[in-house]
């Protein structure tokens, strides 16, 4: 019986700490909370840090391109 307890591991405090509530994935040779792994980027890092979000003012307005090409199919329709 006392070889049986020695082969057993002894429980280490973050195995006595588990909620059980919480699903524990094996990484490695760790116990690993699911929770702890599964977090979305944007809690992580935040959304507007992925990418640099340039101002809207610096780009070129496209309505008069667009009317000059309609006035142009208006002119080819009428001929």
């Amino acid at each position: 019986m006392s070889e049986n307890n020695q082969d057993s591991p002894k429980p280490t405090k973050s195995a006595v700490d588990m909620d059980p509530s919480d699903i524990y994935v094996k990484i490695g040779n760790k116990q690993v909370p699911f929770s702890s792994i599964n977090k979305p980027h944007s809690v992580l890092l935040g959304p507007k840090h992925h990418k640099p979000q340039p101002p809207t003012e610096d780009f070129p307005d496209l309505t008069p391109a667009a009317k000059a090409r309609e006035a142009e199919l208006e002119e080819k329709k009428s001929s």
